[in-house]
C-alpha cells in the first residue's frame, strides 16, 4: 500500500452516524523520501481525493498520515481509493525565532500571534534543536495563542534536527510536520506549568535529595541542582533539573527584592529628619504603652481580688457539699442495710412457700409479654429500575449507543472496546478525557441506567475496604453501598454496572487483583470479616464470605496526576485498556432519553473467542495470543474491518503490556521490534498510555 500525507478537505456523518472524511493527497513516501503528488486526479481518480471511513476526530484542513488502498466497495463511485491506518499528523510550529525553551514558554504563557489553529496538538521547535510536545494550544478572545491549561507538568522533549521535519505545500503556504515517527523515548521533559506549582515540585525534589524537609532556602536549591547534575542524563532527571533551574530563578528574584529593601533602609536611617520622626514616634509609643500597661495592671489586680473572693466562696461551698455527701452516704448505707434484710427475709419466705411464687409469676406474665425488644438495624435497599426496551442485536446496540455517546461528548467509537471487554470476560480499564461519560452511556443503553460509582482513594489498601469495615462488633458498609448493591443483584435480573473511579490512586496489587479474581470466578469468595465478629442478628452477618453475582459488571478508570501509583502488570491478565476521547464537535451535554437494557437471552455479553490463529500476534507476542483471541471474537461483532480490529487489539492488549515494562531499554527494544509488524505509531501510543498506568 502507498504511504501518503494529505489534507482533510471535508467531513460529514454517514447513514450510521459515523464521521467520514475526504483527504486530498499532498506527498508520497518513496525510497526514504517524500515527493509531492502533482496530479492527484489521475493518480487517484476520479476527484483526486481519498475516502476515509470512520474518521474519528477528523477536522477540516488538518493534516493526516495514512495508507491508500483500492476501495473495497466497487460501485462506480467517484472515490476509487480509501484511507486505512489513518492518524492525524502532529504539526510543528517553528518558534526558534523566539529563543530557547524557556523563552518560548514565557511567550506562549502571555500569548503570541500565530496563524489559525487547525491541528489538535502541536510540536514546538525551540532554539538548540529542542522540540517540545505534543502540546495543546488555544486561541483567546484577543486573537493571541496561549498554552492549554491542562497536562503541562511533564511534556516530552526531543533533540531533532532539520532533517526530522517535512514541509508540506498547500494553498500557497507551507506547513511543517514530522517526517517520521517520534523516538520511542524522549530526550528529556519540561514543566511548563505556572510558577507556583513548579516551585513546589522543585522544593519537593530538593527535599528528597537533601532529606531536609520542604521549607528550603535558595542555597539548598543550589546544592540539589549540583547533586542532580551528577546523576546522569536520564529524561526524568532532566525534568527535575529543569524545575530546579526555574525555582532558582524565582528564588534569585526574591533575594534581589530583599537586598534592595535592606539597601534603602540603610540609606535613610541616618537622615536627621528621619531620626527626629523616629524619636517622636518612640516617645509617643512609650507613653501609650506605659498608660496601657498601668491600665491593664489595675484591671488584673481587680480580677485577682475578685478571683480570691470567688475561691473563698467555692471552698466554703465545697466544705458544705462534702458534709452533705457524708450525711447522704450514711443515710444510703442505712437504707441498703434495710433492703438487704428485707431481701433475705423474702428469699426465706419464697423458699418456704414455692406454690405462692408460681402464682405470682402467672399473674405477672401478661405484663412481661408487652415489653418491647431492641429495634433491628435497617439496611439500604438500592433502587433497581426496570426498562421495557430490550436489546438483542448488535445493530440495535449501535443505533442507541451512538446518540448516547454524542449527548455526553464522547467519541462514537469508544464503546467498541468497552463492549468487547464485557462480552469476552475482561474488565475494561478506561482512560481519556471522557472515561466516566463513556461508561455512563454504556450503562444507560445496556444496563437500564443502573450504575454505581465507587471513588478509589489512597485509603483503600485491601479489597475489604471497598465493601466496608468492622467497628466495635458492628459492620459499617462503604458509603457507596457496594455491598448492598451485591445483595440486591442476587434478587433481581438484568445487569448492573459498578465503576471503580481512579484505580491508580491506590495500590492495585493489594486491593484490585483479589477483586478481579472474584469477578472472573463467580464460585469463588473472599472473607470480609470473621463470622463470629458480629452478632448473629446483624443483617450483614451472612456476608462474612462474599461472592460476586453474575449480573454485576465491573469497569474501572485511570487518571493522570502526580500522586497516582503504577497499575500492577497482573491487572492486564484480566483487563484491557480502552480509550474514551472527546468528540471534537461537542458543545454541551444533552438529555440521554429513555434507557434500555440487554436481553438476557441474546448472548450479546457472552461471545466465543476467535477461531482462527492471529499470526501477527502469535509470532510477535505469543504470551498475549490467548487474550488477543478472546478479545478478537467480541471485536468482530462491532468492527468489521480487519485492519481496524488489529489496531483495537494492539491498543487494548499490547500497549498496556509494553507500558508496564519497567526497564526503559527493554521497552524501547520491544517497541522498535513490534513497530515493524504492528503499527509505526506504537511508540507514541505507549508514551500516552504510560501517563496514567505507569
Amino acid at each position: 500500500m502507498r504511504t501518503l500525507i494529505g489534507v482533510i478537505t471535508g467531513t460529514r456523518r454517514d447513514k450510521y452516524e459515523d464521521q467520514i472524511a475526504w483527504i486530498r493527497p499532498l506527498a508520497e513516501a518513496t525510497n526514504d523520501s517524500w515527493e509531492a503528488v502533482l496530479a492527484p486526479q489521475s493518480e487517484f481518480p476520479s476527484r483526486g481525493s481519498i475516502f476515509w471511513p470512520r474518521a474519528s476526530g477528523a477536522k477540516e484542513n488538518a493534516l493526516v498520515r495514512f495508507h491508500a488502498k483500492e476501495n473495497d466497495v466497487k460501485n462506480g463511485g467517484p472515490d476509487e481509493y480509501m484511507a486505512v491506518d489513518s492518524q492525524l499528523a502532529f504539526e510543528a510550529l517553528d518558534l526558534r525565532w523566539v529563543g530557547d525553551c524557556e523563552q518560548v514558554r514565557l511567550a506562549l504563557t502571555h500569548g503570541i500571534e500565530l496563524p489559525h489553529l487547525v491541528s489538535p496538538k502541536y510540536m514546538i521547535r525551540c532554539g538548540g534543536d529542542l522540540v517540545v510536545g505534543p502540546v495543546g494550544l488555544v486561541s483567546e478572545n484577543t486573537g493571541k495563542v496561549v498554552l492549554e491549561k491542562n497536562n503541562r507538568a511533564r511534556i516530552s522533549c526531543y533533540q531533532l534536527g532539520d532533517d526530522a521535519f517535512l514541509g508540506i505545500a498547500f494553498d500557497d503556504e507551507t506547513r511543517t510536520i514530522l517526517a517520521r515517527s517520534l523516538p520511542p523515548t524522549p530526550h528529556s521533559y519540561v514543566d511548563w506549568d505556572d510558577d507556583k506549582p513548579v516551585m513546589r515540585r522543585a522544593i519537593e525534589a530538593a527535599a528528597r535529595l537533601k532529606a531536609n524537609g520542604t521549607n528550603l532556602p535558595r542555597q539548598v536549591l543550589e546544592d540539589a541542582t549540583v547533586q542532580l547534575t551528577q546523576y546522569g542524563a536520564g529524561a526524568s532527571a532532566r525534568l527535575e533539573f529543569y524545575r530546579l533551574n526555574r525555582a532558582k530563578q524565582l528564588a534569585a528574584d526574591t533575594q534581589q527584592v530583599i537586598s534592595l529593601a535592606e539597601e534603602i533602609f540603610r540609606g535613610l536611617r541616618n537622615h536627621p529628619s528621619v531620626l527626629q520622626e523616629a524619636q517622636n514616634f518612640y516617645e509617643g509609643q512609650r507613653g501609650e504603652i506605659r498608660a496601657r500597661i498601668e491600665s491593664e495592671h489595675e484591671s488584673e489586680q481587680a480580677a485577682v481580688t475578685k478571683l480570691r473572693e470567688e475561691r473563698h466562696e467555692a471552698e466554703e461551698a465545697l466544705a458544705s457539699a462534702k458534709r452533705q455527701l457524708e450525711e447522704t452516704e450514711a443515710s444510703h448505707q442505712k437504707q441498703v442495710s434495710g433492703i438487704e434484710a428485707a431481701l433475705l427475709s423474702r428469699i426465706d419466705q419464697v423458699l418456704g412457700n414455692v406454690p405462692t411464687l408460681l402464682a405470682d409469676v402467672a399473674l405477672l406474665r401478661p405484663f412481661l409479654k408487652g415489653r418491647s425488644s431492641p429495634q433491628p438495624r435497617v439496611t439500604w435497599a438500592p433502587e433497581w429500575p426496570v426498562t421495557k426496551v430490550k436489546i438483542a442485536e448488535i445493530k440495535e446496540l449501535r443505533s442507541r449507543m451512538i446518540p448516547a455517546l454524542r449527548a455526553l461528548g464522547v467519541a462514537t467509537t469508544s464503546y467498541q472496546p468497552i463492549h468487547a471487554a464485557f462480552a469476552s470476560g475482561f474488565v475494561p480499564v478506561v482512560s481519556g478525557a471522557r472515561a466516566l461519560e463513556a461508561l455512563e452511556a454504556y450503562a444507560h443503553v445496556m444496563c437500564g441506567g443502573r450504575q454505581v460509582l465507587v471513588e478509589v482513594t489512597s485509603a483503600i489498601a485491601d479489597v475489604q475496604d471497598l465493601f466496608g469495615k468492622l467497628e466495635h462488633g458492628t459492620f459499617v458498609p462503604h458509603p457507596a453501598g457496594l455491598l448492598d448493591i451485591i445483595r440486591a443483584a442476587r434478587e433481581h435480573e438484568g445487569p448492573f454496572l459498578v465503576v471503580l473511579d481512579g484505580i491508580n490512586r491506590g495500590p492495585t496489587e493489594s486491593y484490585l487483583l483479589p477483586l478481579l479474581r472474584l469477578v472472573r470466578n463467580h464460585k469463588a469468595s473472599i472473607p470480609l470479616f470473621h463470622p463470629g465478629a458480629i452478632d448473629s442478628t446483624d443483617p450483614y452477618q451472612s456476608e462474612a464470605r462474599l461472592q460476586w453475582p453474575t449480573n454485576l459488571l465491573l469497569a474501572a478508570t485511570v487518571i493522570e496526576g502526580p500522586t497516582t501509583l503504577p497499575v500492577a502488570p497482573d491487572v492486564w491478565k484480566d483487563g484491557i485498556l480502552a480509550i474514551a476521547d472527546a468528540d471534537g464537535e461537542f458543545t454541551e451535554r444533552t438529555e440521554l432519553g429513555d434507557s434500555s437494557e440487554v436481553d438476557g437471552s441474546s448472548g450479546l455479553l457472552d461471545v466465543a473467542p476467535a477461531r482462527d490463529q492471529l499470526e501477527w500476534m502469535s509470532e510477535g507476542l505469543p504470551q498475549l495470543h490467548g487474550n488477543a483471541k478472546r478479545l478478537a471474537g467480541a471485536l468482530a461483532a462491532v468492527i468489521s474491518d480487519q485492519s481496524a480490529q488489529q489496531t483495537a487489539i494492539t491498543k487494548s492488549i499490547v500497549v498496556p503490556y509494553l507500558s508496564s515494562l519497567t526497564n526503559d531499554d527493554e521497552r524501547a527494544a520491544e517497541i522498535t521490534r513490534l513497530e515493524k509488524t504492528l503499527n509505526d505509531e506504537l511508540g507514541e501510543w505507549v508514551s500516552l498510555a504510560r501517563r496514567s498506568i505507569a
